[in-house]
């Protein structure tokens, strides 16, 4: 009897781990259908008003007086560098930006997919970061790195995402105001009433001399960016746009969520929503949020998981919710920003 029984369980194991196999065979195939129809339109666009520029750069990365006028970091110098060395060809060079932005983004997503909606996150990418990258190929580039090493922060790996960030430094200059949210949670951590003055404190501060910035000269091309505010409205629409974020984060903290993880989704929205806020008064801050990916990528399809796994009310709707969320924010990007930033009407290096 206990030999049948030995013989059945057994059974039962071989049956579920080649079923685990399979659906893990299947997944990583539909991820990689994913990854090359994302990359085919990406690396063979002819589209984006920075487009140029990169190809620019790449083609005369070897001039110093070249390199000089456009003023880019020389970490993204050297890549363009060694990109140099195994080829001419600058549609090659974007190629492999594409390549190795996508593939962080959805290798990023596909590592957390047992904890996440896979299918809401990859919608969540492409509604919302995809596309924009089309153009602004180095800054989305660092994001993609940045996002990879969520795990760090998961680990509270705190130097080594402090090194990440200073390493990022030398690809584009802006990343290293993610030094202020990787502060932010080391307070929290420590103590959150400490986190929530410091936040508001450093809000305050910020908003109130944000005109006052452009005098630091930092480059000739970041002294245009200083140079062009809008201080037009309080940014109504960003709170719009957070409010379902801190409605899922009110949810997480009530439904008693991974401690660990709600203080960085927490630090990083707040941060992200802080930055689009100011954006309002100083317009290069609005390049910022494009670093903040942990909340619309991780924490959103997370959450969604979360509360249909433990049975939270109305999770049922959420994911309805959110497809409609991020066709608003889709259908936003297009009408407002679409044509201004070259990427529509959209033109291939395969025809004209």
């Amino acid at each position: 009897m206990s030999f049948l029984i030995s013989t059945f369980e057994t059974n039962k194991c071989i049956v579920v781990n080649l079923r685990d196999k399979k659906r893990t065979i299947i997944d990583d195939v539909n991820t990689l259908l994913i990854f090359l129809i994302l990359f085919s339109v990406s690396a063979i666009r002819d589209t984006g008003i920075d487009l140029e520029v990169y190809k620019e750069i790449f083609n005369s990365v070897n001039s110093k007086s070249s390199i000089a006028y456009y003023g880019i970091e020389k970490g993204f110098v050297l890549i363009n560098k060694i990109i140099r060395i195994f080829t001419e060809s600058d549609a090659i060079a974007i190629a492999i930006f594409s390549f190795v932005t996508i593939y962080l983004f959805l290798n990023t997503i596909n590592y957390y997919r047992d904890k996440l909606v896979f299918s809401l996150a990859v919608t969540a990418y492409v509604c919302m970061f995809y596309f924009q990258s089309f153009s602004l190929v180095r800054i989305y580039l660092v994001s993609s790195i940045i996002f990879y090493n969520f795990r760090l922060l998961e680990d509270n790996k705190l130097l080594k995402y402090f090194f990440l960030i200073i390493g990022c430094f030398f690809i584009h200059a802006s990343s290293l105001t993610l030094l202020l949210p990787l502060a932010f949670l080391k307070i929290y951590k420590n103590n959150p009433k400490y986190f929530f003055i410091a936040y508001f404190t450093c809000f305050i501060c910020i908003y109130t001399i944000a005109n006052q910035l452009q005098i630091f000269n930092f480059s000739a091309r970041y002294s245009d960016y200083f140079a062009n505010n809008e201080a037009t409205s309080i940014g109504v629409l960003q709170f719009v746009y957070y409010a379902p974020l801190f409605y899922l984060l009110y949810i997480a903290k009530v439904n008693k969520y991974n401690e660990n993880l709600f203080s960085i989704f927490l630090v990083f929205t707040l941060s992200s929503f802080m930055f689009s806020i100011l954006s309002y008064k100083l317009t290069v801050m609005g390049r910022l949020s494009i670093y903040y990916t942990y909340p619309f990528l991780l924490f959103m399809p997370m959450l969604i998981k979360f509360g249909k796994e433990n049975g939270i009310r109305f999770s049922n709707y959420w994911t309805v919710f959110y497809i409609l969320y991020l066709f608003f924010r889709f259908t936003m990007y297009f009408l407002e920003y679409a044509y201004t930033d070259g990427i529509m009407p959209y033109k291939t290096l395969l025809w004209e």
